[in-house]
């Protein structure tokens, strides 16, 4: 009985950490406030996780792009905020955001293509 226990406790233990592990980090507002001035991009990605795109931007700047989407009934999406961690010599030297909301469907479409009149 004791055996059946520790192998029940352990198989638990064993899918909990996997779903842990192969969860991708969803990056908020709160996260990215965490991270500081100085911060390693080890420590930053340990926070925040793999970040969607890396640009070089010259002179040894390299800026780091992490996005939120904030949907809606878990598949729409009505907005995205984008974080951006410039770093220079394996630090963050500057941070900033953005916000975008999607358009409208209707406002990406026209019925006629060639009309300059909105």
């Amino acid at each position: 009985m004791n055996f059946k226990k520790s192998f029940l406790y352990s198989f638990t233990l064993l899918l909990t950490s996997t779903g842990c592990i192969s969860k991708q980090t969803v990056v908020t507002r709160e996260c990215f406030d965490q991270i500081e001035l100085g911060t390693t991009v080890a420590d930053f990605e340990e926070v925040l996780g793999k970040p969607f795109f890396i640009r070089n931007r010259g002179g040894g700047i390299v800026e780091y792009e992490y996005i939120e989407r904030i949907t809606m009934n878990q598949s729409e999406v009505i907005m995205e905020r984008h974080y951006l961690l410039c770093v220079c010599n394996g630090r963050v030297i500057r941070k900033r955001t953005w916000s975008g909301n999607q358009p409208a469907f209707n406002e990406i479409y026209q019925d006629d293509p060639n009309d300059t009149e909105f």
